[in-house]
């Protein structure tokens, strides 16, 4: 009388962490567990979903490669309104549902971009600009 077959079934090791949601609800008085299904979501490894890393290589010296960086942050910000600014090597960029870097090392430059919740479906959108406009900079650079 007092123990619930989903009580019992939630405590059982052998139900995987991942296929059980728990609620609290009151039976005769006492609390319990009830179980409910929750669908499995298969996580890749890798980059996650949220993020855009972009790497493309050059051969500038790094003074001028820091300025194809200042350029692509200064582009950037007039498209999407970024808040930036330097950070040793790294040129840090933040915006409601963004932040990221752009990194300048002697063989590439990198963007690594961390998308917020609303912007996640926006992200082959985003990246594709990203793209573009980086190798815009470096074509007039080369």
């Amino acid at each position: 009388m007092g123990t619930s077959a989903n009580a019992l079934a939630y405590s059982n090791p052998g139900v995987p962490a991942c296929l059980r949601r728990v609620s609290s609800t009151r039976l005769m008085g006492r609390s319990c567990v009830k179980l409910r299904a929750t669908p499995v979501i298969i996580v890749r490894r890798g980059v996650p979903m949220s993020r855009i890393q972009i790497h493309r290589a050059h051969a500038m010296d790094h003074e001028h490669a820091l300025r194809v960086a200042d350029e692509l942050a200064r582009e950037m910000t007039a498209h999407y309104d970024f808040e930036w600014h330097w950070d040793g090597e790294r040129l840090k960029l933040r915006r409601t549902g963004l932040k990221g870097e752009v990194a300048v090392n002697p063989q590439d430059i990198g963007v690594d971009l961390e998308l917020g919740m609303m912007l996640r479906p926006f992200k082959g959108r985003i990246e594709q600009e990203v793209v573009r406009q980086l190798e815009a900079i470096l074509k007039r650079h080369s």
